[in-house]
């Protein structure tokens, strides 16, 4: 299909030599590579003529090429593919293949080589050890890797990769800084591969196929339920807008009824679809230029779309393929033609010396990252500049965010256990795989806790767990309730329900039995439930209460039952960004737990497919058992909340800045989580939102905010005698 030769013409490549066996597959490369190049020629003495070879073991040595810098192959993977038997060598149909380009490299004597295949072979150990023997055997140092194409496409396609350079003599080794050398032994150094981002709605037209194309495309009520009966399948599987796409499969959209392909969800009443022709192509990174064939004679839509799915699901990356083709050439003394910023970086080189987070100044990686440019009519220009550094880490933990579930995947935790029976038992959830994150982070805050004392001075980056702060009330609400207190899992809880603790007593018993207590206290200044046990005072039991829950939500309540409130936000930045404000932030949103992980682990130069949610224990407290569930009533959604953002405006304000600054995040993830808690403020911004708790109209109300807006005024609300506390 000419994946390599999209990439490797990018890199301003010639190819002289090309072998394919299936007729359809030639057409389709000659189309794009012949054809469509030299309609672009003014001369004819310029026109590209690529000689195209059938079955490569019908290839005479004649035939190959004399002078070779790069050989590029992906010999077949169905021998070795996980979704099959594996049968590997012993396949009669293809299983041999691979002997052919040993047969090339004998031949040819390329400069280098780069191969692909699926991770699965790496499980077939015998077979591996052999390939590489075979490869070691032809006069190449061998390197492996197993790399994700998630960085540079919507999908987190993963393959095996196979790079060779040719031995020389020392007097011939030309001397190179993106190769390192053991014992004669050249190593190359697989890319860092930033990550762009991109995700489903990058590259699926959700509403721009014509009406013929979707009744194509479209499962028909028999397929559909087939699809449902499978028990497979479930709508979260869809290729939603903010979704990272499921691998392609050369087998794509013929076992649609057993649940094995991604699908496309459509308006209702219509049924899920599948990929159109083009979608594929992009999920896979070709370029727009790139064509298809038209379908044969009497062959059916759906037939030409299957041939389609199957000769994309066999291809390979055109902009991974780039990025690794750009730095096998870099070991070599071949010279790259100038990208378009006028140098020859054509990728970023990272020196994998497995000592992450202990080089705090130094900068890894400061060339610029151009993967493709204009070449005639291939178009398709990545051009992302990163200068990345050897991070480290401290953890800021604010209560109520998933934090708890954040820290078990983090070994400086463990550094902190108190024996070393439970260090050891922390230290086995690693199962051997740490994460560039975990490696990383050399300090945890939470409350007034800062461990180690030095690591927020030493660190480069505050990373901080981070929520909805109307969600983080409600949760603090919903575990501290007494209610909720579980004879099985004791908690927090429980200490409320005793008669000696008089704030519980006070809070949730005679003041606020529900959050719509509570909520509606702050929203009307009434509350519904007035009892004898309340406090006596000269004031109102109703204003008494609600000035009882503004104190406790701004985090001026007493420590213990109100600790996630109190070490809140703005306590917490007060710690950290305030000292040092030149210090990089990162953040994992509690909605979006797993993938800003990712996200994280990315930007420190991991695996962006690291498998956090398998790692360590997913930490709810219980909650999913508590008989109190805190979910406001319809009615109080769009009076209360507003109200409630007024009291917590110093909260959001924190929040949005930590959120703003946050360097893992893209523009598009910053406003989508601004956007939801401005609007259940029923606010656009910061200064709108201040602006609308100036205007309520309720004067009871104007008091409530004027204790949120004038810092300089301490409230001495009223005074409950506990055992050596004062509140």
């Amino acid at each position: 299909m000419g994946g390599f030769g999209v990439a490797l013409d990018a890199l301003g490549g010639r190819c002289i030599f090309c072998s394919e066996i299936e007729k359809h597959l030639r057409e389709v490369y000659h189309h794009n590579f012949v054809t469509i190049p030299n309609r672009a020629m003014a001369a004819a003495s310029d026109h590209i003529d690529v000689p195209i070879h059938g079955d490569i073991c019908k290839v005479p040595d004649s035939a190959f090429p004399k002078s070779l810098d790069l050989l590029v192959a992906g010999f077949p993977c169905q021998p070795f593919s996980a979704l099959g038997e594996q049968p590997g060598f012993d396949c009669p149909k293809s299983g041999n293949l691979f002997l052919e380009i040993v047969r090339c490299l004998r031949v040819s004597k390329p400069k280098a080589f780069l191969l692909e295949n699926v991770p699965g072979l790496l499980t077939m150990a015998e077979t591996y050890t052999t390939i590489i023997k075979a490869l070691e055997a032809a006069g190449y140092d061998v390197s492996t890797e197993v790399v994700a194409a998630r960085g540079l496409t919507a999908t987190g396609r993963k393959r095996l990769f196979f790079v060779g350079l040719r031995r020389q003599r020392d007097a011939e080794q030309p001397e190179l800084t993106h190769c390192s050398a053991h014992n004669g032994h050249r190593e190359h150094q697989f890319p860092f591969i930033p990550d762009l981002k991109l995700k489903s709605r990058d590259v699926i037209d959700y509403d721009e196929l014509t009406e013929e194309e979707m009744d194509i495309l479209r499962l028909s009520e028999e397929t559909f339920q087939q699809l449902l009966d499978s028990g497979r399948w479930r709508t979260s599987s869809l290729a939603w807008p903010n979704k990272i796409l499921e691998t392609m499969t050369s087998h794509y959209g013929n076992a649609v009824g057993r649940g094995e392909s991604q699908l496309v969800p459509c308006r209702a009443p219509f049924n899920p679809r599948r990929f159109s022709v083009r979608e594929c192509s992009r999920i896979m990174g070709f370029p727009a230029s790139y064509e298809f064939m038209p379908p044969y004679h009497l062959q059916t839509p759906m037939g030409y779309c299957k041939m389609i799915y199957r000769m994309v699901g066999n291809a390979v990356c055109p902009p991974l393929v780039a990025a690794l083709a750009g730095s096998v050439l870099d070991c070599t003394d071949i010279e790259l033609p100038q990208s378009p910023d006028g140098t020859n970086d054509w990728v970023l080189l990272e020196q994998r010396s497995g000592a992450w987070g202990k080089e705090t100044a130094r900068t890894k990686f400061v060339r610029s990252f151009t993967l493709f440019q204009q070449r005639g009519s291939h178009t398709l220009l990545y051009d992302a500049r990163i200068e990345y550094k050897n991070r480290t880490l401290v953890f800021v933990h604010v209560g109520k965010t998933g934090g708890e579930t954040i820290k078990w995947r983090l070994r400086v935790i463990c550094d902190h256990r108190a024996s070393k029976r439970k260090k050891a038992r922390c230290l086995r959830m690693f199962h051997g795989i740490e994460s560039a994150l975990s490696r990383s982070t050399i300090g945890y805050v939470h409350c007034d806790k800062i461990r180690p004392k030095k690591s927020i001075q030493l660190a480069t980056t505050f990373l901080f767990s981070i929520r909805d702060p109307l969600d983080r009330v409600f949760s603090w609400y919903q575990y501290m309730h007494p209610r909720n207190c579980l004879l099985n899992q004791p908690s927090a809880a429980c200490n409320l329900k005793k008669d000696s603790n008089p704030w519980g007593l006070q809070f949730y018993r005679d003041c606020f039995p529900t959050v719509n207590d509570l909520v509606n206290s702050i929203s009307h200044g009434s509350h519904p439930r007035k009892r004898r046990h309340v406090v006596t005072s000269k004031n109102d039991t109703t204003e008494k209460c609600t000035l009882l829950a503004i104190e406790t939500l701004q985090g001026r309540g007493p420590k213990g039952p109100t600790n996630h409130l109190h070490f809140n936000y703005l306590h917490l930045t007060n710690q950290t960004i305030s000292q040092f404000p030149n210090k990089e932030i990162m953040v994992v949103r509690k909605e979006f737990l797993w993938d800003d992980l990712k996200s994280v682990e990315g930007f420190l130069g991991g695996n962006t497919l690291h498998d956090f949610e398998r790692e360590g224990p997913v930490v709810t407290h219980g909650s999913e058992k508590f008989p109190y569930q805190a979910v406001l009533n319809r009615s109080l959604v769009h009076i209360g909340a507003p109200s409630l953002c007024c009291v917590l405006y110093e909260e959001i304000q924190s929040y949005s800045q930590i959120l703003t600054r946050a360097v893992n995040l893209d523009d598009d993830q910053k406003q989508q989580s601004l956007r939801h808690i401005f609007s259940r403020c029923g606010a656009s911004s910061l200064a709108d939102l201040i602006e609308n708790c100036a205007n309520i109209t309720s004067q009871f109300q104007r008091n409530t905010f004027q204790t949120i807006i004038d810092a300089t005024t301490e409230v001495d609300f009223f005074s409950i005698s506990a055992p050596d506390q004062q509140y």
